[in-house]
């Protein structure tokens, strides 16, 4: 590319700018009105903003270049001059230039191309042995198995009315499952004149037995202005603090703590300099101290402890990973009210601005996964992050649930397994929940998957 990049608008500076025509607007008004500097943006503002972005770009080319928009669907995509070559006898006359690229379009149509960028976002994968096996177990029993894919795209009627629903994994695409499957039954979201967001329910939702190896939903998004960027990370997750050694790494022994050490440094940081009221000591004391030890010995551990009276104000990753390890339940309705609990502290938590450690720590998560990404091209460290470590070193589970809206509907219409839960097709001719918690549900004879393809 030659010459500078155009910069802006930003997201927040477009939404300011154009603040009256979106309030306007019933689609995203609401959401537009409890918009900040730091808020996710929802898909429908984003949208929006990428459509102005690219009206504005097209508006500002030089008279040279022109714009042709085909609002078509692609469905496949060949080498031009091969294409040719094959179909010469029929076609006649010379084939396309070698190099030129051939995009078949839905309604029939053709463009040849001299280049194409393929922006097609998440990939579907082939479906492995654990999928295969549940899709022969339903086609035998005549049950219903969704294999892993975007909620977007799979026909939710498959479920009925006010069926059990079992759902395996509690990520991303289990909280569109729930929209899904409610709204397509009727219910609705609507606000409160305060503008508290609420669930109106229609009788007719699903009830989704939802588990998972957490046994709880991903963490909410933080819905408070972030705080600056954390100085100094990473410092002790680095590529050169590896230099010395050969060979792959041990995730555990090698990548892990350094990794945990760093995402400390960020919350602490954020603790001392935002709400020091809360710590002893300056954070000039606590951080010359907190270099010399090894993270998660408990040398390191006690501290910490000295310096950080409450509990609640300490970076606890095995807690943030597993909020419900080693509890036991006396029955379902135990799991449920544990659950839930997790469910609105959770939320509480990622509202309040005086636990801004918690986007620090998102925030030094963004820049470990550089070091990450640069190991594994290195092949230092494997590309599969371990399961033991999967969670509590991801930006996924760490800050990507929605903060509000859809959480609406979750405790009428979803039940809790627990942790450990895995999804069983062998003890009846139906689906059922193995689990280390709890008693299992009835079987249900609908089970789609909702963890996402690439996970």
């Amino acid at each position: 590319m030659d010459g500078p990049p155009r910069i802006g608008p930003t997201l927040w500076e477009w939404v300011r700018a154009s603040r009256t025509t979106l309030l306007a607007d019933p689609e995203v008004g609401a959401t537009v009105a409890g918009m900040h500097a730091g808020s996710f943006a929802s898909r429908s503002v984003q949208s929006r903003y990428l459509t102005a972005v690219l009206d504005r770009v097209v508006a500002e080319l030089p008279p040279a270049v022109r714009v042709y928009v085909h609002p078509d669907r692609a469905v496949d995509l060949t080498d031009a001059h091969d294409d040719d070559g094959a179909d010469a006898d029929r076609r006649g006359g010379p084939p396309a230039p070698a190099g030129r690229q051939r995009v078949r379009l839905a309604s029939g149509g053709v463009l040849d191309v001299d280049a194409v960028v393929l922006a097609q976002g998440h990939l579907d994968t082939e479906p492995g042995p654990a999928e295969r096996e549940r899709t022969r177990f339903a086609d035998r029993h005549g049950l219903v198995y969704v294999p892993p894919a975007y909620t977007a795209d799979i026909d939710a009627s498959v479920v009925p009315e006010r069926a059990d629903v079992l759902v395996s994994g509690l990520g991303l695409a289990f909280v569109d499952w729930v929209v899904v499957l409610c709204q397509s039954r009727g219910g609705r979201f609507g606000r409160d004149p305060d503008g508290t967001l609420r669930y109106v329910p229609s009788g007719r939702e699903p009830v989704l037995h939802a588990g998972s190896r957490r046994g709880v939903p991903y963490h909410a998004k933080l819905s408070y202005p972030f705080p600056s960027q954390p100085r100094g990370i990473p410092r002790f997750f680095t590529s050169e603090a590896f230099a010395d050694r050969d060979g792959p790494l041990d995730m555990d022994r090698d990548v892990w703590p350094r990794l945990a050490k760093d995402l400390c440094a960020a919350h602490y940081a954020e603790l001392f300099t935002a709400h020091g009221h809360r710590a002893r000591g300056t954070w000039e004391q606590f951080a010359a101290g907190f270099a010399a030890l090894d993270w998660g010995t408990p040398a390191f551990d006690g501290f910490v402890a000295s310096a950080v009276p409450d509990p609640a104000d300490r970076l606890d990753l095995a807690g943030l990973d597993r909020p419900l390890a080693g509890r036991r339940f006396a029955d379902a309705a135990d799991v449920q009210r544990a659950v839930e609990d997790v469910v609105a502290a959770d939320l509480a938590r990622r509202a309040d601005p005086g636990f801004s450690m918690d986007a620090a720590v998102f925030l030094a998560l963004l820049r470990v996964h550089a070091v990450l990404a640069a190991l594994a091209r290195d092949g230092r460290i494997p590309r599969t992050w371990p399961p033991t470590r999967s969670r509590a070193g991801s930006t996924g589970s760490s800050a990507s649930s929605p903060a509000d809206r859809r959480r609406n509907a979750w405790p009428r219409y979803s039940r809790w397994p627990g942790p450990g839960s895995c999804a069983s097709s062998d003890r009846t001719c139906g689906w059922d929940w193995t689990r280390a918690a709890g008693s299992s549900p009835r079987a249900p004879r609908w089970a789609p998957t909702s963890w996402r393809p690439e996970c």
